[in-house]
């Protein structure tokens, strides 16, 4: 299962490479990322998996994440509570509460 105490930010993404260093599959760090979590919570009838009935909060990708895990940083939108957030809003966010320049 993926998760860390680290602050929000790119701690998850750090901890993907970190992964993919060790020699787990891309495949593996996905499900890990995703499935597992909701296995280990007993929810994999509401959470885990992309399917019809299910919370559908989504991370979307300009990369297969199976390929390589670094597609995992290439995020192009999210999709959270039913709403949409691009790029360009990400980037506005991701500015305003670190200070990036």
């Amino acid at each position: 299962m993926v998760g860390t105490d680290g602050s929000e930010g790119d701690a998850i993404h750090i901890e993907f490479d970190e992964l993919e260093k060790a020699g787990i599959s891309p495949l593996h760090v996905l499900q890990m990322t995703t499935l597992s979590g909701a296995e280990f919570l007993g929810r994999l009838d509401d959470m885990g998996t992309v399917e019809a009935g299910k919370n559908a909060d989504l991370v979307l990708l300009d990369g297969d994440p199976i390929e390589s895990v670094q597609n995992l940083h290439k995020i192009n939108a999210v999709i959270r509570a039913g709403s949409y957030h691009s790029k360009d809003e990400l980037d506005f966010i991701k500015k305003k509460y670190t200070n990036e320049k």
